[in-house]
């Protein structure tokens, strides 16, 4: 084995997962600031989630109770390349404080579903008018109609 071989050996260890994934890290003495992933975790709701490797992606998650994989929250504490964070959250369990599943920070999503919601009302409000017609619905069926105006300026389909 060469010196270089036998250094960069040195340099990682091997560690188990919660999953049963075995992976390569780096040495303990090498972790950078006060977290680390795989050495000293971020304390949090996410502690006991089981952590998974993503070789698609060279991105270590954690598994919510919902199975949704979600970046380790000490890669929030990491410079990032933007979009790198983004997941396909379930939106009940947060990543990391202030952020969600799209890399944006908490509070520009909350404002982006307020003005979703202002606009599906008002949508609800001119569509009898537009039609020329007076409209009675049910509360439920209202519901329904602002639920699926929501999906729709989502992009998503109801």
């Amino acid at each position: 084995m060469s010196p270089a071989e036998r250094k960069r050996i040195e340099l990682h260890e091997q560690h188990l997962l919660e999953l049963g994934q075995m992976i390569r890290t780096h040495r303990s003495e090498h972790c950078l600031g006060e977290f680390c992933a795989i050495h000293r975790q971020m304390p949090g709701p996410w502690a006991g989630w089981p952590r998974h490797w993503r070789d698609d992606r060279e991105l270590l998650e954690r598994i919510c109770p919902c199975g949704v994989g979600h970046p380790v929250a000490e890669m929030y504490l990491i410079p990032q390349t933007p979009g790198r964070l983004v997941h396909g959250c379930c939106g009940i369990h947060q990543c990391f404080p202030g952020y969600g599943g799209d890399d944006r920070p908490t509070d520009v999503m909350e404002k982006i579903r307020d003005l979703k919601t202002e606009a599906a009302d008002l949508l609800l409000d001119l569509w009898p008018r537009t039609l020329g017609a007076t409209v009675h619905l049910e509360t439920h069926e209202w519901n329904r109609l602002r639920a699926f105006l929501l999906a729709v300026i989502d992009g998503g389909q109801q």
